[in-house]
Order: C-alpha cells, then sequence, then structure tokens
C-alpha cells in the first residue's frame, strides 16, 4: 500500500495538535504530575511507510483473529532527546518494543472492546527513576486520529503520581476521551497489555496503528512534551 501525500500532511496536522494541548495537559491532569505528551508523527509516516504501520479490521463473521501484528527489531530502543536536558535515562528492556498486537473481543451489545497489546524485552512494571509512557497512535480515517496514553510513574521517582495510569486523546476533536486515570492492575512482565472500549475510540472497524515509548526524567518543568523517545514500532 503506497501513502500518499494528503496522508502525510494530516499526519504532521495532527502532531501539531498534540503538542499544541501540552500546556492545558500539565496544568489539568494529576495536579501536574505529568504532561505526557503522545508524538503523533511516526518515523514509519514520515519516510512514507504506510504499508508499515499496523492495520486492524474487523471481520463480518466476528472473527478477530486476523492478523494485526507489528515486529519491531530488538535491541533497537535509544534515548532520542526530544527536549534539553542534562539528565540521559539508561536504556532498560521495558523500553524495547518487540511487537505490538491488536485484538477485539465483543461484548453483547455494544461495541466492543479493543486489547491493545505491546511485548517489551523486559518488565514494564519495574520502571526505575522516571515517567516512562506508552503511546498507541490510531488513526482511523483521515478526519479521525486518537492517541491512547498508558504513562508508569516510578516508585523512585520525583513524580507526585505512582504507578499506572491511562487517558485517550481526541486528536481530531482536540479533546480528552477520557483524562488521565488511575489503573488498578500491574501490567504482565513481558507487555504493556490495555483493554479499551471500541466506543473510546469511535468504534472503528478498521484502523491504522503506530505505538511508541517515551520518557520524561524532568519532574518540575511539565509544560512540554516527554524528554526522550526511546523506541517505536515499526
Amino acid at each position: 500500500m503506497v501513502v500518499d501525500k494528503l496522508f502525510v500532511a494530516i499526519i504532521a496536522a495532527a502532531s501539531l495538535i498534540s503538542i499544541a494541548v501540552v500546556a492545558a495537559f500539565a496544568s489539568e491532569v494529576l495536579q501536574s504530575s505529568s504532561s505526557s505528551s503522545p508524538l503523533l508523527s511516526s518515523p514509519a509516516m514520515q519516510q512514507n511507510n504506510k504499508e508499515r504501520v499496523g492495520f486492524f479490521a474487523s471481520t463480518n463473521n466476528n472473527d478477530n483473529n486476523n492478523s494485526s501484528l507489528i515486529v519491531d527489531q530488538k535491541g533497537d530502543a535509544r534515548p532520542d532527546q526530544q527536549y534539553k536536558t542534562s539528565i540521559v535515562p539508561a536504556v532498560m528492556g521495558y523500553h524495547d518494543i518487540l511487537w505490538a498486537d491488536v485484538r477485539k473481543t465483543a461484548n453483547g451489545d455494544d461495541d466492543g472492546t479493543f486489547l491493545l497489546t505491546a511485548g517489551l524485552a523486559g518488565d514494564p512494571n519495574l520502571n526505575e527513576k522516571y515517567e516512562t509512557t506508552y503511546v498507541w497512535h490510531i488513526m482511523t480515517s483521515f478526519n479521525h486520529v486518537y492517541t491512547v496514553i498508558l504513562p508508569n510513574f516510578a516508585p523512585d521517582s520525583g513524580f507526585a503520581a505512582k504507578g499506572w495510569y491511562f487517558a485517550v486523546y481526541n486528536n481530531t476533536g482536540q479533546k480528552y476521551t477520557v483524562p488521565m486515570t488511575r489503573i488498578s492492575f500491574d501490567m504482565p512482565r513481558d507487555r504493556v497489555e490495555f483493554p479499551l472500549e471500541a466506543s473510546l475510540v469511535g468504534s472503528p472497524q478498521s484502523f491504522h496503528y503506530w505505538v511508541s515509548v517515551h520518557v520524561r526524567v524532568d519532574s518540575q518543568n511539565l509544560d512540554k512534551p516527554p524528554d526522550y523517545l526511546m523506541d517505536y514500532a515499526p
């Protein structure tokens, strides 16, 4: 599948929307304990590689086992600085995405649930010192872009919040579908996995997606995106 210039232009516009809401996020979410800002522009998109981005599609016979798998190289995580800071986080296994997948389950009469999963080279519950954020970037059409954000605040970090949270941002509508909300459970030892109600992202029958991992080392200056992009898939 060949990506056209219009698709790239829309991705770039979505990125600007995300950056524009960082300040509002910092002042409203968790009493300024985090400003986890998703990066909507995937390097795969920038390089005109739409065919490499994950694609999920429901089938008419309710067989949702069709492949939406994307695979990423092991050991390719590295701290790509996005904002000036003298602190450089050590690369850990939980920063390294190995694969990602989307499955859908039906829940009676509702729109079902998307199970978002990112396989990692380490245990994400062992996050140390900083905020590590896992982001699913979802594009349901040229007019509907969503960002699902799952940050973990290390117990020994300087952030007021600790543990797992999630939020859903509607980039198209420029508003949060779900504000930052505490998650009461830990993740599996080798992945980040989260059941997302389909209605929170518009109940799409299909969508393109990609996943990224970010680290925020600065717990004081929150009116900016995360300090580092650690890995992305594809």
